[in-house]
């Protein structure tokens, strides 16, 4: 079954979820005390390098989907330098060898020979998935196992309703019409055995199961989707009428 979406992404709905879930931007608890940005976009960085401070990295490796050539809003590249992991990223359209950044177009289809392509190992450390489309049907479809994976989500759809964009291997990001809800960003992540441990902007911050023992800092609203759901306003919204979403059927 899909949506059009004027049937949930609209005004009102943001309204009302922004009045349910406002103290969600106002308080922080749990390993979102721990935000702060050297190259991230809204404090990721800082998250995730108390993450790896508790549970330690394995093969040191990470990668990333969608990065810009100067790393701007990088989730992977402070760890990478402060800490010697080795750092692979992708971008459809920027690129710079030297620095561990190639031109790939990410898609279902090509995903897992992209990982064999450049020796990524199975169970690498951290994935940081923003690609502004398909991220949902990406992690879905990766074979690999991250210890710790990052992926951003479409703010603009509320908490109540799991909605990700129709697949198209040729998307192209379109005002409001991109990525997932967090609830079916969740829902994945629970299918292939990670927590939901912390949020940030319109970051999911997912660990391991099998890793979740490791951590010592204590986790609140651990895989409570309503208490890390963190409302936008609607200045993105446009009536993608043309724009077709479905459920993630998990």
């Amino acid at each position: 079954m899909f949506y059009k979406s004027s049937e949930f992404l609209t005004p009102e709905n943001l309204i009302k979820s922004r009045k349910k879930y406002q103290s969600n931007l106002t308080s922080k608890s749990g390993l979102n005390l721990f935000e702060s940005s050297v190259h991230s976009q809204n404090g990721e960085d800082g998250v995730l390098e108390k993450i790896f401070g508790e549970i330690g990295f394995s093969n040191k490796t990470c990668v990333e989907f969608g990065c810009l050539s100067n790393f701007q809003y990088s989730n992977t590249r402070y760890l990478s330098k402060k800490y010697g992991l080795r750092s692979v990223s992708f971008d459809s359209v920027n690129q710079n060898h030297k620095e561990g950044l190639f031109k790939e177009f990410i898609t279902v289809e090509n995903i897992n020979g992209i990982f064999g392509k450049y020796n990524i190992p199975i169970d690498l450390d951290l994935l940081s998935i923003d690609i502004d489309g398909n991220d949902f049907w990406a992690w879905k479809a990766l074979q690999s196992n991250p210890r710790v994976v990052i992926i951003e989500n479409n703010p603009l759809i509320t908490c109540e309703f799991d909605r990700i964009v129709k697949y198209n291997p040729h998307f192209q990001y379109k005002n409001s019409y991109f990525g997932a809800s967090i609830l079916s960003i969740f829902r994945l992540g629970r299918s292939k055995g990670y927590s939901l441990v912390a949020q940030v902007e319109y970051n999911s911050i997912f660990i391991k199961d099998d890793e979740l023992e490791k951590l010592e800092a204590e986790i609140p609203n651990l895989n409570d989707v309503e208490k890390f759901y963190q409302p936008q306003e609607g200045f993105w919204i446009a009536q993608d009428t043309d724009g077709l979403w479905e459920e993630s059927g998990l």
